[in-house]
């Protein structure tokens, strides 16, 4: 089930190479667009062909599948013991995207630590839960998802162990999956790190339709 919902992650993804992406780029280098355009420095458009050959040979490739205690392993064999149940930091995601990508293909990290997902996540033992985030290099965490827990007994059960102050504000939800409901899951996509990825930009800034300026509103 995981796998598949990996899949429908890698179809998404895909969706945004149906176009010319060369076409759509470089569009930009129009004089009337480009005259358009605040910083000339942010996309280098000399590169648009080189970016999209890039682009296209990672997806012609499988990307790479592992597990969360297969990053950890990796992880402690080369900085020492750490917290098994913390989740990545920006800096362990770029080591395991070197290790295990190469720096250049992406990565599916899976079976994360249950105490690091919300309660809806469905549990594949007692301490793993069905969610995965997908690695990209040079940005880190580009999607993150997981398979739902559909059984409303469980979910009450996990909601209790979790010790939350208001259980009742949650009734809606029990009482939605009280109804029935197919296995399903879902995912998160960060839009501007995606633009991040596929322009080759290094500050996610420049990618930001309306920048969150200090004591400013850019509308």
């Amino acid at each position: 089930m995981l796998w598949r919902f990996q899949a429908v992650c890698l179809s998404v993804i895909s969706l945004f190479f149906q176009f010319d992406l060369s076409l759509v780029l470089s569009s930009l280098t129009g004089e009337q667009n480009w005259a358009m355009c605040r910083s000339s420095s942010v996309i280098d458009l000399s590169g648009v062909e080189t970016r999209c050959a890039q682009l296209q040979s990672v997806l012609n490739k499988p990307f790479v599948r592992i597990t969360y205690d297969e990053a950890l392993a990796r992880l402690t064999d080369q900085f020492g013991p750490r917290d098994t149940t913390a989740d990545l930091t920006k800096a362990e995601e770029r080591h395991i995207l070197d290790w295990f990508g190469a720096g250049v293909c992406p990565v599916f990290v899976s079976h994360f630590p249950s105490i690091l997902k919300p309660f809806y996540c469905l549990m594949v033992n007692e301490t793993r839960s069905a969610a995965v985030d997908l690695l990209v290099p040079q940005i880190g965490e580009l999607v993150g998802g997981s398979v739902r827990e559909v059984d409303p007994v469980v979910l009450s059960a996990r909601l209790s162990s979790m010790h939350l102050s208001d259980l009742s504000s949650l009734d809606w939800y029990l009482k939605l999956r009280g109804h029935g409901g197919s296995p399903h899951g879902g995912f998160g996509l960060g839009f501007e790190r995606l633009l991040q990825y596929l322009l080759g930009v290094y500050n996610i800034r420049d990618v930001i339709p309306f920048p969150r300026v200090l004591d400013k509103i850019c509308l």
